[in-house]
Parts: structure tokens; sequence; C-alpha cells
């Protein structure tokens, strides 16, 4: 579910994954084993400090996400969303 809600914040119809095998199965793996690595942490809780989870969570998962992403912008299935620039208020006075 997690992965979803970010290609949908990222992607425009996202669910032209879908069309393409190889990123489905990507895509798949990617949140079967993050989902599954949370479960394990849900029940050891209290053996596994919430920092050391998401130290982990990142180690295990940062090449294969990194990998996904790549192809996916390479696969031109999918095109990012512009994101407008923010505008920030100036801290002169």
């Amino acid at each position: 579910m997690f992965i979803s809600a970010t290609l949908r914040s990222i992607y425009e119809e996202p669910e032209a994954i879908r069309s393409d095998m190889v990123l489905y199965m990507m895509e798949s793996y990617i949140a079967d084993g993050l989902t599954s690595a949370i479960e394990v942490w849900l029940d050891h809780s209290d053996e596994i400090t919430e920092e050391q989870f998401t130290d982990t969570l990142y180690e295990i998962s940062r090449d294969s996400v990194e990998y996904f992403y790549k192809r996916l912008d390479e696969s031109g299935l999918v095109r990012r969303k512009q994101i407008p620039e923010r505008k920030t208020a100036s801290l002169k006075k």
C-alpha cells in the first residue's frame, strides 16, 4: 500500500506499471519485502528500536528501490509529476 501511495504522489498514472511485467514484479518484490520486514519488527519491537529498524530497512531496500525508480523513469510508461516551486517568505527585513 505505501509503495502505491508513493508512486501516485510522484508519477502520473502509475497503474501503467502493470503493463510491464518486469516493472510490476519489481514493485511487488519491494512492497512484499518491506511489508514482511515491518511485520517482523512489529512482532519484535521490544527487541529492535525504531531507529535500528528504520536504519536496517533503509539499508536493505535502498539499492532495489533506486534501481526500480531508475528503470521506471527509463521505461517511458509513466511521467513524473511536475512539482510546482515553493515560494518561501523572505527573511530579510
